[in-house]
């Protein structure tokens, strides 16, 4: 039973961050706004659905305990009295490249907030860093572009947990 309660609260978060609103990225972000980092070099491929994240079992690699590494040896956490998730969604292309980025910031009581720009910033670096996503291949064959996404629970500043 205790196993399912983190499960429950991330379908939570995860209902509540789709709420979320998004807009276009400027300096100053509203509380409860996500932003969205598009570039002109990403291209999802032509005529293909963006399926879910959960359609495919390898998502970064064959390791995702290397994106968690990853994001705990290069994230230089700021000692600030801010907690709750950050969640960044991508689309991973039929090449395993990712863009379309988009932010979701809630605090620990899943209300819309706004982190530090510092954090918000690092981690959406550390996230755009990471090059080794795989393509997902649909039971027929197709290779298809998909969206993904990384939640990191926050606390005080610190990546106390990163999800999935």
């Amino acid at each position: 039973m205790m196993k399912k309660i983190p499960t429950v609260l991330l379908l939570l978060l995860y209902v509540c961050l789709m709420n979320a609103q998004a807009v276009v990225r400027t300096d100053s972000l509203g509380a409860g706004q996500a932003y969205i980092s598009e570039s002109d070099t990403f291209k999802t491929c032509e005529n293909q659905p963006v399926h879910q994240y959960y359609h495919q079992d390898k998502r970064y690699g064959d390791e995702m305990c290397f994106v968690k590494k990853y994001i705990k040896d290069h994230y230089k956490p700021i000692e600030i009295n801010e907690s709750g998730f950050l969640t960044i969604r991508f689309i991973v292309n039929c090449e395993g490249k990712i863009g379309n980025f988009i932010v979701y910031q809630v605090d620990d009581k899943l209300n819309p907030c706004q982190f530090s720009k510092t954090i918000t910033d690092q981690l959406m670096k550390l996230t755009q860093e990471l090059q080794n996503w795989s393509p997902m291949t649909l039971a027929d064959g197709r290779v298809v572009n998909y969206r993904a996404f990384l939640t990191f629970k926050i606390k005080n500043g610190y990546v106390e947990r990163m999800v999935p």
